[in-house]
């Protein structure tokens, strides 16, 4: 994750957090505490799917957005 989208996760640890996508829609990500074995494993967020494909999209437009700043 880039920088400026590790900062709107700053205090953020541990908690749900709800992200804005650019199309309109939200979704639910949880941010794993900082100590946590996920955090350190470089997972910065976790998102729940209904499906594998849905994963895959959902994963491209969030690390597109994330890296143009939204």
């Amino acid at each position: 994750m880039c920088p400026a989208a590790k900062a709107l996760l700053a205090g953020k640890d541990g908690t749900l957090l709800p992200m804005q996508l650019s199309t309109g829609r939200e979704i639910i990500v949880v941010v794993p505490a900082a100590a946590s074995e996920a955090r350190g494993a470089g997972h910065d967020i976790f998102f729940q799917t209904c499906s594998e494909a849905c994963c895959k999209q959902l994963t491209a437009a969030l690390r597109t957005e994330l890296l143009a700043g939204n």
